[in-house]
């Protein structure tokens, strides 16, 4: 799972700071690999299907928060402030992938 990941690499990454950051950046382009077809499947394929749900447009929006957390992430200078965000969007995607396994698989 992609949070697991990314708790794996910040936890990592706190044992030995220095020897992460040359990493980072294949970091973010797995995150962007594994996120931006997921999204724009689910966006393309499933949401139109469950318009009349409100909470479809929370999903759509934990969307664009994520891909936006997740492009300020690459765009930072300092290791730390990348991590951090890293941590963030694990958190946010935790909640997220709950309110997908508790409202959207039952209707599927």
């Amino acid at each position: 799972m992609i949070t697991d990941y990314i708790k794996m690499v910040y936890k990592e990454y706190y044992k030995d700071p220095s020897k992460y950051e040359k990493y980072i950046a294949k970091v973010f382009k797995v995150l962007e690999g594994r996120l931006v077809p997921h999204i724009e499947f689910e966006e393309k394929e499933v949401f139109p299907m469950l318009r009349r749900y409100p909470f479809i447009d929370e999903l759509i929006e934990e969307h664009r928060i994520s891909l936006e957390t997740l492009k300020n992430a690459g765009e930072k200078k300092e290791m730390v402030e990348k991590i951090q965000i890293l941590e963030k969007l694990a958190e946010n995607l935790q909640k997220h992938l709950k309110k997908e396994r508790e409202k959207l698989l039952p209707l599927l």
